[in-house]
């Protein structure tokens, strides 16, 4: 019979006792091996935890991830409405800056894409040549595409923010209100229609504000205080981060209006 304590590779943690064990030894043909009976017993203080804590841990650790999709989700949607209201708002800078250098008149053109699989806002820049601009000739609503009309020029790609849809005129002038922005018309759907064309694939740009030589701002026939577009995300169901542009009319000058 040996008796003993014994404790190795155990952690300062870890008490390892052993009580009545005895040792025998068998021997065999091609091995030697010493088999121990014993009751032994491993303590461990504080490591355990039973089902109940477990199940606890568990569906606390599957709440806070259900929260963080939620969160970032609504981050995403923030974030999407954030960059084309910056790319808008830059545009339309750039347009009004271009009409006074080249001392000629340029379009800011917009459009909607409802495709479900890919929605988005669209917006183009075209210039005129012959530093033409207003009159009846320019309020025709026949569709003209800049890329072959031999007056005009198409200045900028298709600039296209994914993600985003137009605020509907019936709810723009109250989303305005509650973000501050002044009062003003929206952006006009008569007068020149910009198509652009590639291969089977149309694009008509209807919503159109134009800048003269002198920087001022005019949609549609009628002069304005200010004109008013406005986006959302379309996936924030509850419409909770819109954003509203705002061109004034007699000085082009560009803000945005936005939930802070």
């Amino acid at each position: 019979m040996i008796r003993g304590k014994m404790c190795p590779n155990v952690a300062s943690d870890e008490v390892l006792e052993a009580s009545s064990y005895s040792a025998t030894f068998i021997q065999g043909p091609s091995f030697s091996s010493v088999m121990f009976t014993n009751s032994l017993r491993l303590r461990r203080n504080g490591c355990a935890f039973s089902l109940i804590e477990l199940l606890a841990v568990i569906a606390i650790v599957g709440l806070l991830m259900v929260v963080a999709a939620l969160s970032l989700g609504s981050v995403s949607d923030s974030g999407r409405v954030n960059g084309a209201s910056a790319k808008m708002a830059g545009l339309l800078e750039q347009a009004r800056m271009q009409a006074a250098a080249k001392n000629t008149y340029v379009w800011f053109c917009l459009r909607e894409d409802t495709d479900a699989s890919s929605p988005a806002v669209e917006a183009i820049l075209v210039s005129s040549l012959d530093a033409t601009g207003e009159g009846a000739a320019w309020d025709d609503p026949t569709p003209v595409n800049p890329e072959t009309n031999s007056v005009l020029r198409l200045e900028t790609r298709i600039e296209r923010a994914e993600g985003v849809a137009l605020i509907p005129d019936a709810q723009l002038a109250g989303v305005a209100a509650t973000l501050g922005s002044p009062d003003g018309g929206s952006l006009a759907k008569t007068g020149p229609i910009f198509r652009i064309s590639r291969g089977s694939n149309t694009r008509d740009f209807s919503r159109v504000i134009r800048f003269s030589p002198l920087g001022a701002a005019r949609s549609g026939t009628q002069p304005a205080r200010s004109y008013l577009f406005g986006m959302q995300g379309v996936k924030d169901k509850d419409r909770s981060n819109p954003v509203v542009i705002s061109v004034e009319g007699q000085t082009g000058r560009t803000r945005v209006f936005r939930n802070h």
